[in-house]
């Protein structure tokens, strides 16, 4: 276990109370992790963090980081204090302000349009939303690990790999992690089979989980459980 005395960082109840009940995706989270950890873990309001640094630091592609911080700017949770110049990243901060103005029996809408707001929730009901977060922050997972795998450029997540992860998870009884692992060695194989007369090649995440290999009943991910 980790000492506090190499360092912690301090964040009001307030806030983390709120963003309990925040529906984010995987991506976004741990953007404003890292926020967090470079500004109230710093004692600062606001800190100077390039799009590469964000990258790097939360093992994520810089696309999907630029995608998902622009939303959370758009929706206000992070503000910039300063825009970028030539020499020098943009100055971003976490927005207490957009926490002060969330009910705290309101689920944010940055992910799910769709979501209906907690007036009295009974356990039951949190139990269900609960639920529904989870399998959102399941497949968004696989989808940033597959990123850092660097098989396909993919802009952005989408319907069809959510769709062909489902269904690979109904067809072979697996979960995130497995799925995880199957990627990788995947991408072992893509590796080690670059020079040989038949090189696998590298598969975008909804042909490799959704689609059968020619000839065969079996899906492409199959081969790699």
């Amino acid at each position: 276990m980790a000492k506090l005395e190499k360092g912690y960082t301090k964040i009001d109840d307030e806030i983390l109370e709120n963003m309990a009940i925040t529906k984010l995706n995987g991506t976004q989270f741990r953007i404003i992790l890292l926020v967090w950890r470079c500004t109230y873990g710093w004692q600062k309001k606001e800190h100077e963090m390039s799009l590469g640094y964000l990258s790097k630091a939360a093992g994520i592609h810089k696309q999907q980081v630029k995608k998902e911080i622009d939303k959370l700017i758009k929706e206000g949770v992070l503000i910039v204090t300063q825009e970028s110049t030539y020499t020098k990243p943009r100055t971003i901060g976490f927005n207490k302000k957009y926490i002060q103005s969330t009910n705290t029996t309101t689920v944010s809408k940055l992910t799910d349009p769709t979501v209906s707001k907690l007036t009295d929730p009974t356990v039951s009901e949190l139990a269900y939303q609960n639920k529904d977060i989870n399998k959102q922050y399941k497949y968004n997972a696989v989808f940033d690990y597959y990123l850092t795998l660097d098989l396909v450029k993919h802009r952005s997540y989408s319907n069809a790999m959510k769709t062909s992860m489902k269904k690979a998870e109904k067809e072979l009884s697996i979960d995130a992690e497995q799925m995880k692992r199957m990627l990788k060695r995947h991408k072992e194989k893509v590796i080690s089979s670059a020079k040989s007369k038949y090189p696998v090649k590298a598969r975008p995440l909804h042909v490799f989980f959704g689609q059968k290999k020619v000839g065969s009943s079996n899906l492409i991910c199959s081969d790699y459980l």
